[in-house]
């Protein structure tokens, strides 16, 4: 299933971004759009959820009980690049399109999953465990204008032919936090995963 060749709207919500206008080594290959984007909250940590068209993820402070995390899955194929960077976006608003939210700081962790996530069967209490450290921040302007991210984080490894899974959490940094979003590949909006050669 590819999401995102599903989605209709003429205009909505974020992709996401390493910047790769500063990367002045190797070939670019690809660009992979989220096969699957599962939704987690705190709130009902036994719901089991598969698979939407829009991002969120969210974090109250300190004490709370209703933190969101974003599960997001890519497919990559055989003849993807070796090196994976996420990169995200959020377009400029529109009348008429989904208004994506961006609240606080407007920053993001990407981790790396130990083991991948089971579409429809992902929960807060079963969800995987995450290899230590964020692979990737991500910093969005919050203004209404939108634009790239700043993705900071080396490149990892595609995972070819195989699922390459990422947790979204809200940085964590004691600062509140709020990403609302319609995932899109025209034009690009949410996440992406860019595949490279070095």
């Amino acid at each position: 299933m590819h999401l995102t060749s599903l989605l209709l709207l003429p205009l909505a919500l974020a992709a996401p971004s390493t910047d790769v206008t500063k990367r002045t080594v190797g070939v670019w290959k690809s660009t992979l759009y989220p096969n699957y984007l599962n939704i987690v909250k705190q709130e009902t940590p036994d719901a089991k959820v598969c698979t939407g068209y829009t991002g969120q993820v969210n974090w109250s402070g300190p004490g709370t009980t209703n933190e969101i995390r974003l599960f997001v899955g890519f497919d990559v194929p055989a003849g993807a690049g070796n090196t994976c960077f996420i990169k995200f976006e959020l377009p400029k608003k529109v009348p008429y399109a989904y208004e994506w939210t961006v609240l606080g700081p407007g920053k993001i962790d990407v981790w790396s999953l130990k083991n991948p996530f089971v579409n429809c069967q992902v929960s807060w209490n079963n969800r995987p465990e995450k290899v230590p450290g964020p692979a990737f921040q991500i910093t969005q302007p919050s203004g209404p204008n939108g634009g790239k991210a700043t993705v900071t984080g080396a490149g990892i490894p595609c995972k070819k032919g195989q699922r390459q899974d990422f947790e979204l959490t809200i940085r964590a940094d004691n600062l509140p936090g709020f990403f609302d979003w319609y995932e899109l590949n025209d034009p690009v909006a949410g996440i992406t995963l860019q595949t490279w050669n070095y």
